[in-house]
């Protein structure tokens, strides 16, 4: 049944493909490269959304997504005085921002899940050990999730065509530069890729794409287009913290490309817009005075350190820093092919927004990455397959026009 359905979804999706592609206008040519994009997307994740062995994670997300992502109202500063469903929620609003919890509950709400599941993943035990206890979520409850988790994948890919499709002024070319990250491993590779696993990952990458899209779009938009890419920014961060690497390339694009009084004013009013929509996503914030505000960062900054610390600790955890790196990252090997490419567009009208973009993700993320998990990696291989494939299509194609002047 299941492979049934799947079958009318990829036909479907390619009957669509070919009608676009007769068509001869500007319109159906778009429709066509969106729609062999998004049809590469699917035909990649798809399996894996309805086999893909349970996450160690989900009954996790599963009870954060169900819990209310508004704070109580009532901030209760000494903590022996919390009950432990106040703990709870607490620790489920400094965990992970807002943003995947909205989205996730509102999923759940329309399939008709309400209450968080019963069982809960023992953290202290193995992983085949918890699923031979039955400590996994509903599959229905599962197949939600990791199906708007591959809808968000889809929005990337598309959100990637359209950048691309800016920078090259090529949809062929885009389609072209948009595909490897369709296919890329650390999207549909198993429970422990982005689609498959449920989290804030999939949500994460399709803001990030979006971010690039807009920042493209609106950074000659004056004063209205900073303040849009505030929004965009402050919603990326609310997905995932670092989505504020995102946030920084924009500012020293800003900073290094504005003119005048304007070098200082788009970071700022960038960055402040940004925090505001923050903390508009994350009411935990509010209702307690600035000591409370200042406390909650202090434990959200803890409760990462502590992450990393018991994580690290572990016997699977244990990574150096160049396996952490090379993992995550295995493109190093072929780092003077790549400088070389990247650097023959350096000219090129895009390069500074985008490689300030893709740079701030790539360096950033690996600075900071403990270790190489799929869902970790896939952040940094997006921004990096953006400048890769912008620059070496970019190269490619002023190669061909200089062929064809010469022969003229």
């Amino acid at each position: 049944m299941v492979e049934k359905y799947l079958f009318r979804i990829i036909y479907s999706i390619a009957e669509k493909t070919f009608k676009a592609a007769v068509a001869a206008d500007s319109r159906g040519k778009t429709a066509a490269a969106l729609a062999i994009v998004v049809s590469a997307a699917l035909f990649s994740v798809m399996p894996q959304v309805y086999l893909a062995r349970p996450a160690a994670d989900e009954l996790t997300w599963g009870a954060r997504a169900l819990t209310p992502w508004w704070f109580p109202e009532e901030k209760i500063a000494d903590r022996s005085l919390r009950s432990p469903e106040y703990q709870r929620q607490y620790y489920f609003a400094i965990h992970h921002p807002s943003v995947a919890r909205i989205v996730y509950r509102f999923a759940l709400h329309r399939a008709g899940f309400y209450e968080p599941p019963e069982e809960a993943w023992e953290y202290g035990l193995g992983y085949n050990d918890n699923l031979a206890l039955g400590h996994r979520l509903p599959y229905d409850f599962r197949l939600t999730l990791r199906s708007v988790n591959a809808a968000f994948f889809a929005g990337a890919v598309v959100f990637i065509y359209l950048s691309t499709a800016l920078i090259l002024a090529n949809r062929f070319l885009a389609v072209v530069a948009t595909l490897p990250f369709a296919f890329e491993p650390t999207i549909s590779n198993g429970w422990k890729a982005v689609v498959p696993y449920i989290g804030a990952d999939a949500i994460f990458l399709f803001f990030l794409a979006a971010f690039l899209y807009c920042l493209l779009r609106l950074k000659d938009k004056g004063l209205p287009g900073v303040l849009a890419l505030g929004m965009i920014a402050g919603i990326t961060v609310s997905t995932k913290v670092n989505g504020s690497f995102a946030l920084i390339g924009a500012l020293i694009y800003f900073a290094a490309y504005s003119r005048g009084w304007r070098r200082l004013a788009w970071p700022v009013i960038l960055g402040a817009m940004s925090v505001a929509v923050f903390l508009a996503l994350n009411p935990i914030y509010f209702g307690g005075g600035l000591s409370w505000a200042v406390s909650v960062f202090k434990d959200t900054l803890r409760l990462m350190f502590y992450l990393k610390e018991t994580t690290t600790a572990l016997d699977w955890g244990t990574y150096t820093r160049w396996e952490t790196i090379i993992g995550a990252f295995p493109y190093l090997s072929f780092l003077v092919p790549i400088a070389i490419v990247v650097v023959s567009a350096r000219r090129e009208k895009w390069f500074p927004v985008v490689s300030c973009w893709s740079a701030s993700i790539v360096v950033l993320n690996l600075f900071l990455v403990y270790m190489p998990q799929p869902r970790y990696a896939a952040p940094v291989r997006m921004a990096f397959f953006v400048i890769l494939m912008a620059s070496g299509l970019s190269l490619l194609r002023s190669s061909f026009a200089t062929r064809r002047g010469e022969a003229a």
